[in-house]
């Protein structure tokens, strides 16, 4: 029979959400209910073995609510016969003030296995499998790969379940996984955590998977909102897939100007991509006619009803040929400068011409009150 697992990490549970602002109370409940979600899908699909590659919390220091709400979570699991693997990570780092120590996880949830300094190895005779874990000891510095990492149990399947990043293998760094590191050690599965967006490092036989967060925890990885749904057959092949869970996901978007003569056109562009559920950051490119206004904290305004939360930025640059000499009084200082530019620009050739061409359009656009692109 083949072995099902449900490899998942990286939750953040209590993260802050700064950057949401107002929004980042509602995005710390939708990490409960993501891993509520999380817990079903093992139902669902007859995981049996659930693995959590470190950081379920965001520090160790969560409120009691969330602890509850986990223990509750993992006792669904339990009742359903269906154990679990977790390792502390960077942010929930098994240090001496570590959430782990100061709550009877293990206690209070039967079916729960957490690797720390003592056990690094657990043993699921009914699968003929070993999951080797290994905790991260330090906040703010993933692992490396542990040395003594090996098949050191007779079970036919292994699995290594760590928390870190991938580094130079010839320069390992502290806080990096090396891919030499990892084949040497003959895993069937590296199941790792750390990194918020899914992604392979297979290479050869072995397959080694970072599964991201499965919930949008920053505007820097995109490919998040999954788990990965794990499958090693009798023959010892793995198969590895991505399943979404999350809610929200962040996604960027670029709308080039160049033809643009009206802003309701980009109004019009961002309305397409209408998703309650998406933050989207909208960047605004090219070279744009002179009398195009572009507001962006107006368009926010105006289209964020329509998206989780937009952010717009204006990095448009006017059109050379449509900047105006005489219609721009002498007595302001855009049109002293324009008038100053183009004389220059009159005089130039070559390299000094682009340059002064650069100027021109830079000066324009920060006198008429925009960010440099």
């Amino acid at each position: 029979m083949a072995i099902k697992l449900l490899h998942t990490g990286d939750l953040h549970l209590d993260a802050p959400f700064i950057f949401l602002g107002e929004k980042g109370r509602d995005q710390r409940q939708q990490l409960l209910v993501t891993l509520d979600k999380i817990i079903e899908q093992a139902i669902v699909e007859k995981i049996d073995l659930v693995l959590i590659a470190g950081d379920l919390f965001d520090s160790n220091n969560p409120s009691y609510d969330t602890i509850d709400r986990v223990i509750s979570s993992f006792k669904i699991l339990e009742e359903a016969n269906i154990p679990i693997c977790l390792i502390p990570g960077c942010h929930d780092c098994y240090n001496s003030k570590s959430v782990y120590r100061l709550y009877s996880f293990e206690e209070a949830v039967s079916n729960l296995t957490i690797f720390t300094d003592k056990i690094t190895q657990k043993v699921f005779p009914g699968l003929d499998l070993t999951v080797h874990g290994q905790a991260t000891f330090r906040s703010g510095a993933g692992q490396t790969l542990n040395e003594n990492l090996t098949r050191n149990s007779n079970t036919k399947f292994h699995i290594a379940l760590i928390h870190g990043t991938f580094g130079d293998p010839g320069n390992l760094k502290e806080g990096s996984l090396a891919t030499k590191q990892i084949n040497e050690n003959d895993m069937n599965y590296v199941a790792m955590g750390h990194s918020h967006s899914f992604a392979r490092y297979s290479k050869n036989a072995m397959k080694a998977f970072f599964c991201g967060s499965p919930e949008m925890l920053s505007l820097e990885e995109e490919n998040s909102g999954f788990v990965a749904m794990v499958t090693i057959h009798p023959s010892g092949e793995v198969d590895v897939q991505p399943k979404r869970v999350g809610r929200c996901h962040f996604r960027t978007d670029e709308i080039k100007v160049d033809d643009i003569t009206d802003a309701d056109q980009i109004t019009e562009i961002i309305k397409n991509q209408v998703n309650p559920h998406q933050y989207l950051e909208v960047r605004l490119r090219g070279s744009c006619s002179f009398d195009l206004e572009i507001d962006p904290e107006k368009l926010e305004r105006e289209l964020e009803p329509y998206f989780f939360k937009l952010r717009l930025l204006d990095e448009t640059k006017p059109k050379l040929e449509e900047i105006p000499v005489g219609s721009l009084p002498e007595n302001t200082v855009i049109g002293q400068f324009v008038k100053m530019m183009r004389d220059e620009l009159d005089g130039s050739v070559g390299e000094e011409k682009k340059l002064a061409e650069e100027v021109l359009r830079l000066g324009v656009t920060l006198l008429r009150g925009k960010k440099s692109p």
